[in-house]
């Protein structure tokens, strides 16, 4: 069974852009950082797959109007350990919103994706 987590949160860019994505809680996890365009009719763009650590993904400004979409995909829960935690890190800029991050507990299921989608201003 899989069990899908979401948030949303605001960041304001002003500078180069680097991501962290840190998945604890002795997990396994993958992620994929997407970039969603303003325009609705552009093509959602893969930034980065994989662990993303100190990622650059350029300068913010020409992220602006945009959605980050950072997925990152959980595996390995350990009946023992029913926790899920993930933190992220951007750089570039500042959260207009508290810095979003994951702590679930009592998850039931062996893959938990969580999705954070990030509105750039």
């Amino acid at each position: 069974m899989v069990v899908e987590i979401k948030k949303t949160a605001v960041y304001s860019v002003s500078d180069d852009m680097v991501i962290t994505v840190k998945v604890g809680e002795g997990k396994i996890g993958s992620s994929t950082v997407m970039f969603k365009p303003p325009d609705p009719d552009a093509f959602t763009k893969t930034l980065a797959i994989g662990k993303i650590k100190n990622k650059s993904i350029g300068k913010g400004s020409g992220y602006r109007g945009g959605k980050l979409i950072i997925e990152t995909m959980i595996s390995s829960l350990l009946p023992s350990n029913n926790l899920v935690s993930v933190d992220y890190e951007i750089t570039g800029g500042s959260w207009n919103t508290v810095r979003p991050y994951f702590r679930e507990e009592d998850i039931v299921g062996s893959t938990v994706v969580t999705i954070l989608e990030v509105d750039l201003l």
